[in-house]
């Protein structure tokens, strides 16, 4: 709700919003609900990364699939705002088990440009259908470690076979 302090601030959002979230009309700021009325908060998230973006700003969003795919009025409706009211520049779709184990959620990345003048002409989609890891729990590499690039690091700079990468 404390926002419009930062309204139209930055310039670039990257983001991986909670996902399924849902939150009560009376606690979430009004203005979001100008946007998009809903109760789901990555929908909610995504109003307000349009409201926190300088208008040219640009973001890239994780979003799950219902955000692509949802059938509700405010699903349509936010589309609608990305597609006709901003600029939607791509939408790049996940495998369903890069976060795993975390989730296992179907995902996309949205990138997209405040204009508020609109200026979708075409979209680039890209299926994204492997990323060198298993898609099960496990997420073992199934290309050698040069193919691959850097290993992540936990948070104290060793990979998951307790080689220190730092």
């Amino acid at each position: 709700k404390d926002h419009e302090a930062v309204e139209e601030a930055f310039t670039l959002v990257l983001a991986n919003p909670p996902f399924a979230g849902s939150l009560d009309y009376e606690n979430t700021a009004k203005n979001l609900l100008q946007v998009v009325k809903t109760k789901k908060t990555e929908l909610l998230f995504l109003a307000l990364f349009l409201r926190l973006l300088k208008p040219g700003g640009r973001a890239a969003v994780i979003v799950p699939d219902g955000v692509l795919f949802g059938s509700s009025k405010a699903h349509k409706e936010l589309r609608r705002v990305l597609v006709e009211e901003q600029k939607l520049d791509a939408v790049v779709k996940l495998p369903s088990g890069v976060f795993r184990p975390y989730a296992g959620v179907s995902t996309a990345i949205l990138f997209f440009t405040r204009t508020d003048s609109g200026g979708t002409d075409q979209v680039w989609f890209y299926d994204v259908a492997a990323d060198g890891w298993s898609l099960d729990d496990k997420r073992t590499p199934l290309l050698p470690e040069d193919k691959l690039g850097p290993v992540p690091r936990t948070a104290l700079g060793a990979d998951e076979h307790g080689k220190n990468n730092l």
